[in-house]
């Protein structure tokens, strides 16, 4: 944690302490809560050819989404891959059974993996990257009461910056391990206020940081047509830091307060997946079929602070308050996911799929009001690819489209304790359909 500190001995009045807290948490307005990732299919980061098959690519996500999820896939790469795609995120979700309205979300997603050239090991090490760009911004601060409903994976600072990075090391050839990150932004800076010469005195400097973690990948093919992958992701929590200095007047002094919470919050992420492309078993050329399945869990390590920590300092820095903050602990949650491809041609692909995902929101008794739900997912998409022939850099071209549906189970909530304009007392319920739709051009040269 950052103090300011300064020359001066005084220690302004009680009620100069309480303007000070106020002032902080007014002009930072950072009262956050911590949130999670529901699984893949729920990130929208994730390309159109994995949202078309319900999140399900642990054992052969197409390599630019290998680095999210899975860096060993990354051995699956060829010279060069790359996919450019938009994503159009629009949901009808009901509090108390009125429309919540999280308003329409738009961003964009670029994906590039590439084969080191290494002479006679030229197949051997390959290296990935995926980004996640929000259009309105990297990084989005908002305003919330504790009490406010916020629907957890759809606030807009949940749709934030993201960017994965992958290493993948083929040991045999069919055998490859991987390992890479993940970035989330860290928010920190300073706020200076002089209420002794009008508002010029006044200076805000917030910066964004880099917070890491890391991701380890395993994929395996022991017979033609099979795959099998395993990931972890660790846990990541990034901080928000920001001391604040008020200089109310010559008399008073200065007071020194800081902002710290959490501004993101994941949990560490298992996968497990298998897939098997039927096309060597079958008849003619309309029974070729790939079927996935993977299964997903998310532990969660620690509770949760809902609400930014404002801590008020002297000039020695010795701690004279702190302000209350709530907390709860996220349940650990899990997904299964399921899809179906179908290769009518030898240029396009139909995808189907579901999953089904476990909240890991406990049911809201006190305070807070942060709504999830369990919900069903079921995905459409295709993909299709110009003919080689036609081409020659790049070596193909294809355009992929796919939407999803999700649809949150109705859960209703009842306050344990006496909460009179607590917006969410005596009960609050939550329910409703998220809808996304992604599209992507994907090059391979």
């Amino acid at each position: 944690m950052i103090v300011a500190l300064s020359s001066s001995k005084r220690v302004p009045p009680r009620w100069a302490h309480c303007l000070a807290v106020s002032i902080t948490a007014s002009l930072t307005v950072l009262l956050w809560y911590g949130n999670a990732q529901a699984g893949i299919a729920e990130t929208y980061g994730a390309s159109s050819m994995i949202v078309g098959r319900a999140g399900a690519g642990a054992a052969d996500a197409p390599s630019p989404d290998a680095a999210l999820l899975n860096p060993a896939l990354l051995s699956l790469a060829g010279r060069i891959d790359f996919a450019f795609g938009i994503n159009v995120a629009k949901d009808a979700l009901r509090i108390n059974d009125k429309d919540a309205d999280p308003g329409t979300y738009i961003g964009y997603n670029i994906g590039v993996a590439a084969r080191v050239p290494l002479g006679s090991f030229d197949d051997r090490l390959f290296v990935g990257l995926k980004l996640h760009l929000p259009q309105e911004g990297l990084y989005d601060l908002q305003t919330a009461l504790p009490d406010q409903p916020r629907i957890l994976f759809h606030d807009a600072h949940v749709r934030h910056f993201d960017l994965a990075f992958g290493l993948s090391l083929r040991l045999w050839r069919s055998l490859a391990i991987g390992a890479g990150f993940t970035l989330l932004p860290d928010v920190d800076g300073t706020v200076s206020i002089d209420f002794r010469n009008g508002s010029d005195a006044h200076a805000t400097d917030v910066s964004v940081g880099y917070n890491f973690a890391p991701t380890l990948g395993l994929y395996a093919s022991p017979l033609p047509g099979l795959h099998l992958g395993f990931s972890w992701r660790g846990a990541h929590r990034t901080s928000l830091n920001i001391p604040v200095d008020v200089v109310v007047s010559d008399q008073i002094g200065a007071i020194h307060t800081a902002v710290t919470g959490v501004a993101f919050g994941e949990p560490d992420r298992f996968l497990f997946g298998l897939s098997y492309d039927f096309s060597a078993l079958a008849a003619n050329p309309l029974t070729r079929f790939t079927a996935r399945a993977e299964f997903g869990y998310e532990h969660y390590r620690e509770d949760v602070a809902s609400v930014s920590s404002v801590t008020l300092y002297d000039d020695d820095g010795k701690v004279l308050d702190v302000s209350e903050t709530r907390a709860f602990q996220f349940e650990d949650s899990w997904h299964i996911a399921a899809s179906l491809d179908w290769r009518p041609l030898d240029n396009l692909t139909l995808m189907a799929g579901y999953a089904w995902q476990t909240t890991p929101v406990p049911a809201q008794r006190d305070v807070l009001n942060i709504l999830d739900a369990s919900r069903h997912t079921l995905s459409f998409g295709l993909t299709g690819w110009l003919p080689r022939a036609w081409l020659s850099v790049p070596r193909q071209i294809g355009l992929s489209t796919s939407a999803m549906f999700s649809f949150y189970q109705r859960r209703e909530m009842e306050k344990y304790a006496l909460l009179h304009g607590n917006y969410g007392y005596p009960g609050i319920t939550f329910d409703g359909i998220s809808f996304s739709w992604h599209c992507a051009l994907l090059l391979s040269f």
